[in-house]
């Protein structure tokens, strides 16, 4: 009764750590509560014949005694897990920086490789000027080996274009002549007229053929 008025207790019990407790008391517990001669009085039926408080007490009582032995086999699994929780932290941070180095390797794997196909591409683009090129000189080569023997036709030409271009202005002016004036005349008179032109051109110095 003295215990069940105090005003703290339900705070008490609230705040108590059981896996905290003396092993000493859990074990004389256990024997308070296994004990055969007690057993029946400590039955939560019993209990709460007589009161429900002390039926509360009771179960409180039972959850910690079961707690405390539940606990103590988690424990140490829980220290295991905290163990590995911070190794798999450790790892992942590790598994972290791999990864960014990874990803670093890879951006540079890609860049290269962009890079190597657009060299590709340069290399395919020289090789068709390249061809395009050899075919033009192929081309050329033959076309001023057929002209080859046009040198000396066109330098027999050459000549006499040189020589008609100087006698140019005489010749037309002869030409000019018949075109506009000798159309009405005979045949005969025409070849005298022409010839007097001819010569009246080589009497003024006119170059003419």
């Amino acid at each position: 009764m003295k215990l069940l008025n105090n005003p703290k207790l339900l705070d008490e019990l609230l705040e108590f750590k059981i896996e905290n407790t003396d092993e000493t008391i859990i074990n004389n517990l256990g024997k308070y509560l296994n004990d055969p001669e007690n057993v029946p009085n400590l039955k939560i039926e019993a209990v709460e014949n007589a009161s429900t408080a002390c039926k509360c007490m009771m179960l409180w009582i039972n959850g910690s005694f079961s707690f405390y032995h539940v606990n103590k086999k988690v424990k140490p699994k829980k220290a295991a897990l905290a163990t590995s929780e911070a190794e798999v932290k450790q790892l992942s941070a590790k598994l972290a920086e791999k990864q960014k180095s990874l990803k670093t390797a890879v951006d540079k794997v890609d860049a290269l490789n962009n890079e190597l196909q657009a060299t590709i591409r340069y290399k395919d683009r020289l090789e068709r000027e390249y061809d395009d090129c050899s075919k033009q000189l192929d081309r050329a080569v033959k076309l001023i080996e057929s002209l080859g023997g046009e040198k000396g036709r066109w330098g027999e030409l050459a000549k006499i274009l040189k020589v008609a271009y100087q006698n140019l202005t005489g010749d037309i002016l002869v030409s000019s002549g018949e075109i506009a004036y000798l159309g009405a005349f005979t045949a005969a008179f025409r070849t005298e007229i022409v010839e007097e032109w001819v010569n009246e051109t080589k009497s003024k110095e006119i170059p003419s053929s």
